[in-house]
């Protein structure tokens, strides 16, 4: 109607759409911003007993809430611009600022009022915590909010009942307690004791607590944590390379990144950790032995995270602890694999399984277990998440792990979002026992040398060409790949080692046969050129072929422009510095920065034209290899503008930093006409606010054709 008729068009169906989607705005916005109070108030009725705890979920709690800010921004957005263009559309329609002002700015996500008044609240607390000292001796054994109901006589009592094993004390104490049977306080207070026992390790009082607790669910903890998953990450405390480790991390903030979920992953090796006769694995198993039914559920409860005790042993790399954990949930009838270990049920909210967190860790003895208890290693269909995680061990090079998931039947040629497959990320980085596995493969299936990525249609051949890893190619060659197949732009793997200066690879491909890989793969004559039917032809006009350039490059369409080429990172493969690089945050300043997000470069360029060009951090490690191009008349004139702003904002606008290269002065003159070979250069991202410098931009290389090239040959 709309279309047809502007001047009478009918807009009540328009509205009624309108206002729906405005209320399913509305309500969205509602319902997690209730969620991110309801956590908010917990928190700021408990103690601050676990600094470390406390300050992690105020640094999660805060990205929620920037996200939820930057949802209510990017709709309001949207409402103004949909409104805008009706009245663009029909003449009679009027309706954009009394819709705004009536319908739209009256909700809460219009204004983020609420939700700002909240964010202060979090960031004055966390400069709060800057002054709080808390040893790890106190945080385990301080007095939480359930124990200040008892009277302030009985506090000490308490204390000391539960030091000493006293269950006869403690048990006068809960029962001369002035506590209905069902309260929610009584049962608040017995878990407090509970936890407080285990980490006295005082085995009467944890027998006593046991029996008069019903179940160990506490709505209250600010991670939905029981004291089964509090009891997990103490056995990780109690490693002292560990706990240093932590200790050191937990001073800094990574930028460009969310706040991890629970604890780091352990760097210890695997025979550092806990044993089966250690002490606080044996209180785990006294814990899990004197549990009533009722209580069995609070091993396969889930915290905020959606994960599991098991996830965080797994993740932390303890395997002493997952097999305990997973032998009574196998005895309990709570530990189904039907589908495998690494199945829809078993994963976090993030989608990651105790499987994938052991991988990622580099944790072999804990992986291995957790297949063993699958049972049926090999049977179960594999999780797209498995074949994601066989990329990740690939890149790191933990190759026992790599033959571990190939064995069990992860798909080897699995593609990410990029359509790498394993072995391209081996291809990559060179890590020529992975590829050997994943190329090895089992009866069932094999890594395909000759599968494409998205982005440039580059096989393991290119790859391997382009990083100049001669040993990969010669596995690559042995695996029969198709060494002559021509990528995105027409190039095949050995001109483009060549272009880089590797000779060695080159020279590989070019002794290379192809009529052996093409018999091999039935497809005898399928890549001769036409009208060449048999190998001695080949071979009668070799001599004409090389009277010609394999490849020959360059544009002619630049006359009065020069071409400024800018590339992130340098050019230079044997140098492996990051092309963006943050400082770590303190955690002194964790209440100040907007840094602890998603984060993305804007590429621009003052004086000259061409598009401007979004990077997401952290770079892609081929970034340097994909130059950006602006085209001027003058190149002193052009300043490079590296603008740092959060990825989901919405608003471009909103810079948080900044770098810029001026062309005129950021290279140095070495005679007329002349350029250092020597491109690579750094300049300092500077905060919008502070002005303070936030990293560097290293190596940002820059390149200027005037005129361009006329030919260039690669053999």
């Amino acid at each position: 109607a709309i279309a047809a008729e502007p001047e009478h068009a009918d807009l009540a169906e328009f509205f009624f759409s309108l206002d729906r989607n405005l209320e399913t705005v509305d309500e969205f916005y509602n319902r997690k911003y209730s969620k991110a109070s309801r956590r908010l108030r917990l928190l700021e009725h408990r103690d601050h007993d676990d600094l470390e705890e406390l300050r992690a979920a105020l640094l999660d709690l805060r990205g929620q809430l920037r996200k939820l800010q930057w949802f209510g921004e990017v709709n309001r957005r949207g409402f103004l611009k949909i409104t805008k263009k009706l009245d663009k559309k029909v003449s009679s329609s009027f309706i954009q600022r009394s819709y705004i002002e009536s319908r739209v700015d009256p909700k809460q996500f219009a204004t983020n009022q609420a939700l700002a008044e909240s964010m202060k609240s979090i960031n004055d607390w966390l400069s709060a915590l800057n002054d709080a000292k808390t040893p790890e001796s106190k945080s385990i054994h301080s007095v939480n909010k359930p124990m200040l109901n008892l009277p302030s006589g009985l506090l000490e009592t308490v204390k000391g009942a539960v030091r000493n094993d006293d269950a006869s004390i403690l048990k006068e104490i809960l029962v001369g307690a002035e506590f209905e049977p069902e309260d929610p306080a009584l049962k608040s207070l017995q878990l407090s004791l509970l936890q407080r026992s285990i980490s006295s390790k005082s085995k009467k009082c944890i027998d006593l607590l046991l029996a008069e607790v019903k179940d160990f669910d506490e709505p209250d903890d600010i991670n939905q944590r029981n004291c089964l998953h509090r009891l997990v990450l103490a056995i990780n405390k109690t490693n002292k390379d560990q706990a240093a480790q932590m200790l050191e991390t937990n001073q800094f903030i990574h930028p460009a990144a969310q706040p991890l979920l629970g604890p780091r992953a352990s760097k210890c090796a695997e025979a550092e950790t806990p044993s089966l006769d250690g002490e606080t694995v044996n209180m785990l198993s006294y814990v899990l032995e004197r549990m009533k039914p009722s209580q069995y559920d609070a091993i396969a409860a889930k915290d905020s995270y959606g994960r599991l005790p098991l996830h965080y042993a797994a993740q932390l790399g303890i395997v002493v602890v997952c097999e305990v954990l997973m032998k009574f949930m196998r005895e309990w009838g709570l530990f189904n694999v039907e589908n495998g270990i690494d199945a829809p049920e078993w994963q976090d909210y993030e989608g990651l399984a105790p499987l994938h967190l052991s991988v990622v860790g580099g944790h072999y003895l804990t992986s291995k277990a957790l297949f063993e208890a699958e049972g049926v290693t090999g049977k179960a269909a594999r999780s797209s998440k498995s074949s994601a995680v066989l990329n990740l061990a690939t890149k790191s090079n933990y190759y026992k792990i790599v033959r571990l998931l190939v064995d069990s039947g992860v798909d080897v040629n699995w593609q990410d979002t990029a359509g790498e497959t394993a072995l391209h990320v081996a291809a990559r980085f060179g890590h020529v026992e992975c590829a050997k596995i994943l190329l090895d493969g089992t009866v069932e299936q094999k890594a395909d040398p000759n599968v494409c990525e998205k982005y440039f249609e580059w096989t393991p051949v290119h790859i391997a060409a382009v990083d100049g890893h001669l040993p990969i190619m010669e596995l690559l060659l042995e695996a029969h790949a198709d060494v002559n197949r021509e990528d995105s732009s027409g190039w095949n793997a050995r001109e483009h080692a060549a272009l880089r200066g590797h000779i060695d690879i080159a020279e590989l491909l070019a002794e290379h046969k192809p009529h052996d890989n093409e018999s091999l793969d039935g497809s005898t004559g399928s890549g001769s050129p036409p009208g060449i039917a048999s190998l001695e032809e080949r071979n009668s006009q070799t001599t004409v072929k090389e009277s010609n350039p394999v490849r020959a490059f360059g544009h002619r369409y630049l006359t009065d422009q020069s071409m400024v080429l800018v590339s992130l990172g340098s050019m230079d493969m044997r140098k492996t510095n990051d092309a963006v690089n943050l400082e770590k945050i303190p955690i002194s300043e964790a209440h100040s920065t907007q840094l602890d997000t998603a984060l993305s470069i804007l590429v621009s360029a003052v004086g000259a034209e061409g598009d401007q060009t979004t990077i997401d951090l952290p770079v892609q490690e081929n970034i340097a290899t994909e130059p950006f191009t602006f085209l001027t008349k003058d190149p002193s004139k052009v300043k490079l503008m590296f603008d740092l702003v959060p990825t989901y904002s919405g608003n471009q606008k909103n810079k948080l930093g900044r770098a810029v290269a001026l062309l005129s002065s950021i290279r140095s003159t070495v005679g007329s006409k002349r350029a250092n070979l020597a491109g690579d250069l750094s300049v300092p991202i500077v905060a919008a606010d502070t002005l303070e410098v936030l990293g560097t931009r290293p190596k940002p290389t820059g390149r200027v054709s005037n005129p361009p090239w006329s030919s260039a040959t690669a053999a």
